[in-house]
Order: C-alpha cells, then structure tokens, then sequence
C-alpha cells in the first residue's frame, strides 16, 4: 500500500529511550519482569540486569534485541506470502491497537482494489478467524462467482461459511478448503453427477459459457478415494481434476475447447511473434513478450496463450494478473504446462 513497514532507524532509536520493541509495539525496560522473547540478548539477560547496565551498554544490547525483532518480524511477512497467509497474519497483527484495527477496517474498504492482486488458488485452506475475514478479497469473489454458477446449476448445499453454494462447487477453493466454527462435510460424487461437477467448475474458474466445453466429458473417478481425477472426451485427454483445491488444470486438448466457446479476450495472454514458436513447443512465457491480456486474468489463474491473430499456441498458469501482464517487462509472466507443437 506503499506503506513503510518500520522506521529503519527505530531499532536503535527505541534502544536509546529504553524501549523494547515485540511484534504488538513496544513496553518500557522498567516494565518488563520477564522478557517474552528468546534471541540472543533476552536469552543471556534479565530485565532486571539489563536495567542496571551503563546507559551505552544497555542501549547497544536493547538495540541488537529490536533488530532481531524486526527481522524475525519480516521473514514471517516473507513465509506467510509465500504459504499463502497474508491476510490471517494482516488479521492477528492488527488486533494489536485499536488505531492499526481501524486501519484494518479502512483497507477492506478497497476491495476491488485488493481482488486484482489476490490469487485464485493457494496451498493453505481460506480460515474464518474473524468476522472481518468474510470481507478479504477471496471470500467476496467466491461468492459472486458462486452466484454465477448458481444461474445454472441451481442444486446447492448449505455452507458453514459462505451460505448457499452451487452443490457441484463444493469438492473446490475455497469451498472444500476451509475451515470455521462448524466442519462442512465433502460427500463424494456420484458418477452419474461427475460431469456435471467439472462443467460448474469450468464456470466457476474461467467465466461463463466454459462449462460448455466439458459438456461430452467422461470423468475419470479415482478408486481409492471417490474423486474425479482425469477428464477426458472421445479418447482425448481434456484437463485434471486437482486433488489439492478441486480446480483444473488444462490439457491441450481442453485448451482448444475454451478457446472455441470463450470470445476473445477472456482467459488469453497475447504474445508477440518472437514468442510464438517457443510458446508452441511448451516453453515458458517472459512478460516483456506479452503484448496484451485479459485484465480479468487473476494470480495463478489457468490461462490460454494466443499470438496476435487469436491463435492458440499453449496452456499455462499465470504468475500475474491482467494488468501486470500488459505492463511488466521483467520476469517470468506465464509458466507454460502444454504448447500446440510439443
């Protein structure tokens, strides 16, 4: 938000005015009879020794305790993106002081803004760890994509958290992938209805109308556990029914399909010519290539890659959204699973 995280100077700063820095602010030394924190300097050190240093001794140490702090602070910053937590961490922080929460308030405000940027599948289940929660940008977008399903298939289940939901949704992010008050129960699918699962699905992850491409699919369910795995048509390997959030991942053979039933520009990223051949054979996509894109495309959404005649040319993931894709220059932009040539 273009937001400092901390004062590069405060460490040493708050050391010289004997304040002692935690993740929640800080406390006066004299406060402290415990220290609540094992880094170097707390684990040699009382409070009650520290307090009776020389003043330069006492500042020297506090500050090296502040730095540690703020550098553990950042690496759990660092792995909470990288999990797929940022939001859960933003939540517990903020709780902190009543001003950092109103803060929190305030952004939830910008969720439009917010979407944009939110990817559309991570590694860890969506927690309800608040009410406020129910306001992060993944929950609101899945309810207004579920409504979209809804339109057709209109068969749902009651969800502990998100209310009434497409029944065909429920084996996907973050519907299965979650975790509140109450258990929601996954039941397994019935052959008969498997079909109908991928269509909503197709739907849910790529707009209206994709259903449309899985609609003479047979749905490979797997014999251990029930769940649809492979996805296929007249011999032809379509797309993979993932077991880790309950989306798909396009084969080739799939892609041509959505390309044919969704009108340009949806799903598509656009290279340009000197693109074009690596592209086909399944090389990966560099954002400086990228020429234009859907701006509805999403973080880690499952994209088409056409050349600049609307010509399919591969299947990927996309590490960016729409708008990043038609601006950045640098980078690693779409990594590519499936070309048209390989």
């Amino acid at each position: 938000m273009g937001i400092d995280l901390f004062d590069s100077a405060s460490y040493a700063l708050y050391a010289k005015d004997d304040r002692y820095l935690t993740p929640e602010g800080t406390k006066r030394l004299e406060e402290l009879d415990y220290f609540p924190c094992s880094c170097p300097v707390c684990s040699r050190y009382t409070p009650q020794e520290l307090h009776e240093m020389p003043k330069e001794e006492r500042a020297r140490l506090l500050a090296l305790h502040n730095l540690w702090v703020i550098r553990e602070e950042l690496n759990r910053v660092k792995q909470a993106i990288k999990e797929g937590t940022l939001w859960e961490l933003v939540d517990e922080r903020a709780r902190s002081h009543p001003k950092m929460f109103a803060a929190y308030k305030r952004l939830l405000e910008y969720r439009e803004y917010l979407e944009k940027n939110e990817p559309v599948t991570k590694a860890s289940a969506f927690f309800k760890v608040s009410e406020e929660a129910m306001s992060w940008p993944i929950v609101q977008r899945a309810k207004e994509r579920a409504e979209r399903v809804k339109s057709k298939f209109s068969e749902t289940v009651e969800h502990p958290i998100f209310g009434e939901i497409p029944k065909y949704l429920s084996l996907s992010y973050p519907f299965a992938q979650s975790e509140g008050e109450e258990d929601f129960s996954i039941t397994r699918p019935a052959r008969r209805e498997a079909r109908n699962y991928i269509m909503a699905i197709a739907e849910y992850q790529f707009g209206e109308g994709a259903g449309d491409a899985f609609r003479d699919a047979f749905v490979e369910l797997s014999r251990k556990t029930g769940m649809p795995r492979q996805i296929k048509a007249k011999g032809r390997h379509l797309a993979t029914f993932r077991a880790e959030d309950g989306l798909l991942t396009l084969g080739i053979e799939g892609a041509k399909r959505l390309h044919k039933v969704l009108p340009f520009p949806r799903m598509r990223v656009v290279v340009n010519e000197d693109a074009e051949p690596f592209a086909k054979r399944g090389k990966n996509v560099f954002a400086k290539f990228v020429v234009d894109a859907d701006p509805e495309i999403r973080p880690y959404d499952e994209v088409l890659v056409v050349n600049e005649r609307d010509e399919l040319l591969a299947t990927g993931q996309t590490l960016l959204n729409g708008e990043e894709l038609r601006v950045f220059q640098n980078g690693l932009a779409v990594k590519v699973r499936r070309g048209v040539g390989k």
